[in-house]
């Protein structure tokens, strides 16, 4: 569960909200992770990939990472976020993909949400809030300066969360359509999916979780290339069939 909430936190940090700059950057750049033993050895867990144009986002290297099951709980190997068409593309096996709409992702959260406070789940959780602090520590990551945000939270088991985030503000990036708020009622995973502190421009390149003071996952950017993409390379691959969010509960439903 930890790691599965560790790589949401991965991949949100992939599509953070960000304004557009002047000299945004377009390239490719590799997110390595790794998880940690009781010896504090790293091991190498997942390379992502991703690739960067004006308009589009393609992720890949997720293997198999499983989604939510409000988004069928299909495994996905990349992810596609076209700002262009205001929808995230989720490849999955058998050359079908899945299309949802920023505003799918924001009914689905919202009914979730209402289903919790009807069944009186949420107000636990309520008491559980992560609390964001941006510090003065900065250091130097592969020549650029980064600044710390730490992110605290008590989950409902007791443990003592930690996550240290180090953003530059040196590679200016534009994130398109998730540049905007989200619509959805909880304001802590609105929060999570556009985090205010990196609204100014900056870019994350290093992220590290602790769990009762012992780390236990790790993220760094590495690879970094500023270059033109071909627009090919963020194209949905011929062949594919696309499904959307209506059509996969439809079939859910009726065991298609």
């Amino acid at each position: 569960m930890k790691r599965k909430l560790f790589e949401i936190l991965v991949a949100s940090l992939i599509l953070i909200a960000a304004r557009q700059a002047q000299a945004q950057f377009e390239g490719t750049f590799t997110v390595d992770t790794y998880s940690y033993a009781g010896n504090g050895h790293a091991i190498p867990q997942k390379a992502i990939h991703v690739a960067m144009t004006p308009d589009r986002i393609l992720i890949q290297g997720l293997q198999g990472t499983q989604m939510p099951k409000e988004l069928g709980g299909i495994q996905s190997d990349a992810i596609l976020v076209r700002s262009d068409k205001k929808d995230f593309i989720i490849f999955g096996d058998n050359k079908k993909a899945l299309q949802v709409q920023k505003s799918d992702v924001e009914n689905l959260v919202n009914m979730s949400n209402s289903l919790s406070s009807f069944s009186g789940s949420a107000s636990s959780s309520k008491n559980h809030k992560p609390k964001t602090v941006v510090t003065q520590e900065t250091k130097k990551i592969d020549g650029y300066t980064c600044q710390k945000i730490q992110v605290t939270q008590t989950d409902k088991e007791g443990h003592h969360n930690r996550t240290d985030v180090w953003v530059t503000k040196q590679i200016p990036v534009k994130w398109g359509m998730l540049a905007g708020s989200w619509n959805i009622s909880d304001q802590d995973l609105a929060e999570l999916l556009s985090p205010s502190w990196l609204k100014d421009g900056a870019m994350p390149l290093s992220m590290e979780f602790y769990q009762d003071g012992s780390k236990k996952y790790a993220m760094k950017v590495t690879g970094l290339k500023k270059e033109k993409v071909p627009s090919s390379q963020t194209d949905i691959p011929a062949g594919y069939q696309l499904v959307t969010i209506r059509q996969l509960l439809m079939n859910q439903m009726f065991g298609n």
